[in-house]
């Protein structure tokens, strides 16, 4: 079964707390929800707490740089951590919000960065149901950043076997990039190779054939 790295239930309540104080500011003489109003066990917050505000499945973020792509090297062994993670918002059993937090080096604090919109917590959400549904290895899931392509996926690390599932990519690439559709992460890379980066999209559009 597809698994990811399990932060410490001290670095969750840590996370949920500062993403709580972001969503709900305090109204005067109210008080912030508190951390442990957030349910933190992966998994299980829709049976839990199916209509309440809950911190999902978390997932270190790495990242694939254009000149590893052009040269064409293995992405699995040239992608890297960031430092930073993603944690997937809910409530009940939807995906409503994502969070971006990054860790210090000795992995003891976390410091929440960015909160992002439904639309592409939706996605990822879709893409873990589709994982959870269709894959039956033991990998490691990883959310993969291609900033070149604007393309969000999960690599599924089980060596030798490194495979790629694309969560999101512009909509230039739809044509290309297949959404929810397993790669091997060699065979992805040589697909980028092959296109062009996404900078610069309306202009390269008007002239591809």
């Amino acid at each position: 079964m597809v698994h990811t790295t399990q932060l410490p239930a001290k670095l969750r309540q840590e996370v949920a707390s500062q993403i709580s104080e972001r969503l709900v500011p305090p109204a005067p003489g109210a008080s912030v929800p508190k951390a442990e109003q957030w349910v933190l066990n992966f998994g299980t917050d829709a049976k839990t707490s199916p209509m309440k505000l809950c911190l999902a499945e978390s997932f270190p973020i790495w990242s694939l740089g254009l000149d590893a792509i052009q040269a064409h090297r293995s992405g699995s062994e040239t992608a890297l951590f960031t430092g930073y993670w993603h944690h997937q918002i809910k409530y009940g059993d939807t995906a409503i919000r994502y969070a971006r937090s990054r860790s210090d080096h000795a992995m003891a604090k976390m410091t929440v960065t960015e909160l992002g919109g439904e639309t592409t917590a939706n996605k990822i959400d879709q893409v873990i149901t589709w994982i959870d549904s269709n894959v039956s290895s033991d990998a490691e899931a990883r959310l993969l950043l291609v900033p070149s392509f604007g393309i969000v996926a999960f690599w599924l690390s089980a060596p030798p076997d490194n495979d790629i599932v694309v969560a999101d990519r512009p909509a230039y690439y739809a044509g290309d990039i297949l959404l929810q559709h397993m790669y091997d992460f060699d065979n992805f890379v040589g697909l980028l190779t092959q296109l062009p980066p996404s900078a610069g999209v309306p202009n390269r559009q008007q002239s591809r054939p």
